[in-house]
């Protein structure tokens, strides 16, 4: 099948071709241009020029857009191999982007009497309520849903602007922790109801317990007599296999990791720690941490904080 090359609109000395490749049509400097073919970055984008100045262009979308122009600017591009170093346009397709799931929730007439507003520390232009809504400026600020089902908000300080969980926020403002190694339980299971009666501070250990006893955790995560391979001993080779596989280069980046490492890294990830800083914390490449967090490594554990689409972390 022959390559197919349209030259890219507003950047003529550029050309794509059907199968995901970008060439330049005067490389170099001076008189010595040459058409070259452009290798992309890690990140399948590429760097192209014109008379405004540098742009940076996503290979998929260049592809995609030179040879099927859209209008709808705010439609996604697929892959439909799920490989996104897979540009060819056979493998590519327009999508609508995935709708934000807007929370509300209807408070009852006496809750809303008994209601009880405490101004944030974190994040002093902002009041956090007993019912778990959130305000700036007497305006209830709109909470998304995400995937899992936790609550998320934007927010902003000197720092910047963030998306946190709503849960965190409220019960960090009503029964303020320096413990940052505790997390939050749900006491009814119901991710959405952040009532500060619902909210308590637990260690890893307990939440996973509670959880477990309320058949809402999966086996794996059940600790002492309750654990599937309690009592079973293991092989001395088995032993000594996983010895080595967990201790060896320990001082090397990307050293196996333990299943209780991967899930505080991908929950950490989940609640906006940037990936330089697990990194640092680990000893580990950022490559590493953000296959992890995206699930395209050690996959199976904590499916519930996987991150499925980009986020950015202002810090």
């Amino acid at each position: 099948m022959n390559e197919k090359w349209i030259t890219i609109k507003d950047y003529p000395n550029y050309m794509v071709s059907d199968q995901g490749q970008v060439k330049c049509l005067a490389y170099g400097l001076g008189v010595d241009k040459y058409v070259k073919v452009l290798t992309p970055s890690s990140k399948q984008t590429y760097n192209l020029k014109n008379d405004s100045g540098w742009r940076t262009f996503n290979v998929s979308r260049l592809v995609l857009e030179t040879f099927h122009p859209q209008e709808n600017l705010e439609l996604v591009i697929k892959h439909i191999d799920n490989d996104h170093t897979n540009n060819r346009l056979d493998n590519l397709y327009f999508d609508k982007p995935k709708e934000t799931v807007v929370y509300k929730e209807d408070f009852t007439k006496e809750e809303l009497i008994s209601e009880t507003w405490l101004q944030s520390v974190e994040y002093p232009d902002y009041l956090m309520s007993s019912l778990g809504r959130v305000k700036k400026d007497e305006n209830i600020l709109t909470l998304t849903s995400d995937a899992v089902g936790y609550l998320h908000v934007n927010v902003k300080n000197d720092s910047g602007r963030i998306t946190k969980l709503v849960h965190r926020l409220i019960l960090q403002t009503f029964e303020p922790t320096e413990d940052s190694t505790l997390e939050v339980n749900h006491k009814d299971f119901n991710k959405a109801n952040n009532r500060i009666y619902n909210l308590e501070w637990l260690t890893h250990k307990k939440n996973m317990d509670h959880a477990a006893e309320n058949g809402k955790m999966d086996f794996r995560f059940r600790t002492g007599s309750d654990h599937h391979a309690f009592g079973i001993e293991k092989p001395a080779e088995t032993k000594q296999k996983m010895s080595e596989s967990h201790n060896k280069n320990n001082d090397h980046p990307n050293y196996k990791l333990t299943d209780e490492q991967v899930y505080q890294i991908k929950k950490k990830r989940f609640e906006g720690t940037d990936l330089e800083s697990l990194a640092n914390e680990y000893n580990q490449t950022i490559g590493n941490l953000s296959m992890i967090c995206s699930g395209k490594r050690r996959g199976k554990i904590a499916p519930d904080f996987t991150i499925t689409k980009h986020i950015r972390i202002d810090k």
